[in-house]
């Protein structure tokens, strides 16, 4: 898989999510994927594009990037179920929380 590394700059999680599931297609199976994403760590930030979607409906900032981290998750799984590799998968998720 190819390795990201990024020094300065921000990717969001959707945008990282569907360039995974991009990756993993071109890789010989079987293969071993990991993957971490960010955006439901501080600072919490999410898309400018995304911020009327979902609104702070409470005063904690996390619950909104949380619920865009899940929105890229669903749109992950979306792609991913359209993939040759989809049917031959074995899925593990770990959550972090600050």
């Amino acid at each position: 898989m190819t390795m990201i590394m990024m020094v300065i700059g921000i990717i969001w999680d959707e945008e990282f999510l569907q360039y995974i599931v991009r990756d993993l297609g071109a890789m010989k199976q079987p293969f071993l994927a990991t993957e971490f994403t960010t955006s439901y760590h501080e600072p919490f930030n999410i898309p400018e594009r995304y911020v009327a979607r979902f609104p702070t409906r409470v005063k904690i900032p996390m619950h909104r990037s949380i619920r865009y981290s899940d929105y890229a998750l669903e749109q992950f799984f979306k792609t991913a179920a359209k993939q040759s590799w989809y049917n031959n998968r074995s899925l593990s998720s770990r959550l972090t929380m600050p």
